[in-house]
């Protein structure tokens, strides 16, 4: 909207993770707004809805209702383009077995489960479905 600071009012204390969710999906969408039949990953439409591709993700349905947009990053922030943040929020739960870290010796996990894909023309997201690519 134009607004200087989006700094959220979420996060640990203030909200479940499941209240956040349901927040941010009032205008990010939620998956029972998608139909059945399109929530697939090839959908290039469900990219521009975040909080329906994180819900999707197995890091989310794993996660016992501990995982939200706020867990990784202030979602109406500025995206920082350190890969540290980031990996630093996936190691947090993927740091012992079950949940162990990834077989492929790389710093960025974002790059891998979460790139940065096309949703329009010359409209790109960070794809929220997180899961193992095969591109």
């Amino acid at each position: 909207r134009g607004d200087k600071d989006l700094a959220m009012t979420l996060g640990p204390g203030r909200w479940t993770a499941a209240e956040q969710m349901t927040m941010c999906g009032q205008c990010h969408r939620l998956p029972e707004f998608v139909p059945a039949g399109q929530r697939v990953p090839e959908n290039t439409v469900l990219r521009r809805f975040q909080s329906v591709g994180l819900m999707l993700s197995k890091c989310y349905t794993s996660s016992r209702g501990a995982l939200s947009c706020v867990t990784c990053h202030d979602p109406h922030a500025r995206v920082t383009g350190n890969a540290a943040t980031y990996n630093a929020a996936c190691v947090q739960c993927h740091h012992k077995p079950p949940q162990a870290t990834c077989r492929v010796e790389d710093t960025d996990c974002i790059k891998c489960h979460m790139p940065t894909r096309e949703a329009g023309v010359n409209l790109f997201f960070a794809d929220h479905w997180i899961r193992r690519n095969r591109e």
